[in-house]
């Protein structure tokens, strides 16, 4: 690595913490569709995870103040608890389309947290763990265990497939270009040989030629020499035509060895020592990948192309120390034998009308599961994948009282899927639409008010009315709306009497001052919370304000005097109010100090004395200002005295030596010197 760019954190996290992009459902892949088991009881140990996973979003709530993060942890407590219901009511397919999305959310967070936070500002402080990581990841880890309960009832041989691999290696090659990057994706919880962190991959790799270029790739885990050696992927073919570029990240990496094991552990869970077995590990066998890696790996992505390309790998990561970012130049190692002859591509066809080239799992993605091939000759490839011509489906032919929306704004907004065809496609967000149907809304009982979550914890609604989730409506905003329980109202004291200290004040100009009001009630005890209007007049004037009183009655401000003369501050509380005045004078201050003679002749033994002068920043003599004096050279001396009222203070001494002698008078930071000879008058 040549150089690292460390990225402060802001804001922190100021919310430190940041908003998940709009684009990132772009980027993630909408789970493979799975086909429906017949209808069963939700089992005991199904139970037994949902209640866990729901206290523990409870927990993780309380670990963080980011609004955006807590927002999201609700949305995934709703969407844990539809879980529940879909699962009580048999529908184990949709059940288990809410688990991926539950999964796929949670990963994104996980993926923005640092698993470490750092230490206090001290030399000698150390990092500590994050909690909110370590529990995101202990949830993630029991979705996976809910999904892997749903995906074995699912019948091996009616899973949907993936894409395979058919090159195992590449073809016989005379001087085969051969480049090795190093990649490392997802959490360290420490004992990997990396600092603790969240890193990230990405080989970017173009065609610089005015000709097709044919590369082979595969994925290398590097384990230490003690273990196993790691998984060889097979060798992905691809093409590039001139000047076009791919990129190689994380989740590519991930795919290049196919279905596997997802091992995921909690910091807490891993081993300190290296070497040493995991206490925790929860593993889900075949489960379907999700968009993004959780385990760590390592290793080299290595590639074998027919002619020199650009490779540049990109290296990110988020670590105690904050966020960092490397790029690096692959450089091109050893050659090996030339592919003869190089197989040429199909040649691309267009679709009849109504239909786009697609790849399986992108016609899946966009049209559903059910989507309709056109034609079953090929369209093209991508890479060594066939692209097959698929019919767009009709946008919004929904049902009479469905509407056309995402997956995750229908389950967000407690709507029901009214079918499983898709209707629409957003272009944006790379994900199809499907149909929903708002449900009914019901009127809330007396003494209930209908408000967004957001709204009731504002204004203090506590309880859900009757203790259920009852939903009532939708705001502005298309927020589902519930029944909560209106609190008791408190009868608030009267105030009975309003202070403001200090009543009268002076200071001078661009200093600071400091004021309190202080509220009392009709029977002279302190008034928490009482409301009290400010307004101020005079040589500093400002718009009028509101201050609240703390749980002494008390509530207090401060403001700068810029102008010289007087305002007047009156504090109103309902009926009743008080004043005070506040003068701001020009300050004063020393600006010049002379002392004289500059230069004297005597005698020794004869009397000397000097006259020190102060002038103020007004041009007039200072009175009152304290003038130190002292003598260095042939004699040495102290001495003090304070200027009288035309700004003058003397120092008298007399010497009993010849010489010279330095006099230095010093005030409020000025000084001033003068010399005086001791000499035998002649």
């Amino acid at each position: 690595m040549r150089k690292f760019l460390f990225i402060v954190f802001a804001l922190v996290l100021a919310a430190p913490f940041i908003a998940l992009p709009m684009n990132m459902a772009a980027q993630t892949a909408t789970a493979p569709p799975v086909i429906q088991s017949s209808p069963a009881a939700l089992t005991a140990d199904e139970k037994a995870i949902i209640d866990e996973i729901l206290r523990e979003l409870d927990a993780a709530r309380k670990l963080t103040t980011n609004k955006d993060i807590q927002s999201q942890l609700g949305v995934i407590k709703d969407w844990t608890r539809k879980v529940l219901g879909l699962i009580e009511q048999g529908n184990n397919k949709e059940a288990l389309e809410v688990k991926y999305l539950i999964a796929r959310r949670l990963e994104e967070l996980i993926n923005q947290l640092p698993t470490m936070t750092p230490g206090a500002a001290t030399t000698a402080a150390a990092p500590s763990a994050n909690p909110l990581y370590d529990e995101l990841v202990r949830i993630r880890a029991k979705i996976d265990k809910l999904i892997a309960i749903e995906e074995r009832e699912v019948p091996t041989e009616t899973r949907p497939e993936r894409p395979t691999i058919t090159v195992t290696r590449p073809p016989e090659m005379e001087k085969l270009i051969v480049y090795s990057a190093k990649f490392l994706c997802g959490p360290a919880f420490g004992g990997e040989g990396v600092q603790p962190g969240s890193y990230s991959t990405a080989v970017n790799v173009h065609n610089p030629h005015n000709y097709t270029v044919y590369l082979f790739k595969k994925a290398v885990i590097a384990q230490r020499e003690d273990e196993p050696r790691g998984k060889i992927s097979d060798f992905h073919k691809v093409v590039l035509a001139p000047n076009e570029a791919i990129e190689v990240d994380c989740v590519d990496i991930s795919s290049l060895f196919g279905p596997q094991q997802v091992s995921l552990q909690a910091p807490s869970q891993r081993a300190t020592q290296v070497g040493a077995p995991s206490t925790t590990q929860t593993t889900a066998a075949s489960v379907t990948p999700m968009s993004r890696v959780v385990r760590f790996i390592k290793g080299f992505v290595v590639i074998y192309s027919t002619a020199p390309l650009d490779v540049v790998g990109v290296y990110t990561a988020s670590t105690p120390n904050g966020f960092s970012l490397d790029v690096e130049h692959i450089p091109q190692s050893t050659v090996g034998v030339l592919p003869i002859p190089i197989p040429e591509e199909p040649t691309e066809q267009a679709c009849p009308t109504g239909c786009v080239c697609l790849t399986k799992d992108d016609a899946v993605k966009r049209y559903g599961a059910s989507a309709d091939i056109c034609q079953k000759e090929p369209c093209g490839y991508e890479g060594n994948i066939e692209k097959y011509c698929w019919k767009v489906p009709t946008a919004g032919l929904c049902p009479t009282g469905c509407v056309c929306m995402l997956k995750e704004e229908g389950y967000k907004m407690g709507y029901e899927l009214c079918q499983e065809q898709p209707c629409g496609y957003d272009e944006k967000l790379g994900m199809a639409k499907l149909c929903f149907r708002r449900p009914t809304l019901q009127s809330c009982p007396s003494g209930c008010a209908c408000l967004t979550e957001a709204e009731a914890k504002r204004l203090g609604y506590t309880s859900l009315c009757q203790n259920q989730k009852t939903l009532c409506g939708y705001d502005a905003q298309q927020n589902p709306q519930y029944c909560f329980t209106k609190p008791a109202e408190t009868v608030q004291p009267k105030p009975g009497k309003i202070l403001i200290d200090p009543p009268s004040d002076r200071n001078p100009v661009g200093t600071r001052h400091t004021i309190t009001v202080i509220v009392y009630d009709a029977n002279g005890r302190p008034m928490a919370n009482a409301r009290v209007k400010i307004s101020h007049t005079g040589a500093n004037p400002f718009a009028p304000i509101e201050l609240v009183t703390d749980a002494n009655g008390k509530a207090g401000y401060y403001y700068d005097g810029r102008n010289v003369g007087t305002d007047t501050i009156v504090a109103t509380v309902d009926s009743l109010s008080a004043r005070a005045t506040k003068e701001w004078y020009q300050e004063i201050k020393p600006a010049r100090i002379e002392l004289s003679p500059s230069i004297g002749r005597n005698a020794p033994g004869q009397k000397h004395t000097v006259t020190a002068t102060v002038w103020g920043t007004d041009g007039k003599p200072m009175a009152g200002i304290t003038v130190n004096f002292a003598v260095s050279g042939t004699n040495k001396l102290t001495g003090s005295a304070v200027t009288d009222s035309n700004g003058k203070a003397t120092f008298s001494y007399a010497s009993k030596l010849e010489g010279k002698d330095t006099i230095t008078a010093t005030a409020a930071g000025l000084q001033a010197t003068a010399t005086k000879y001791w000499e035998v008058l002649r």
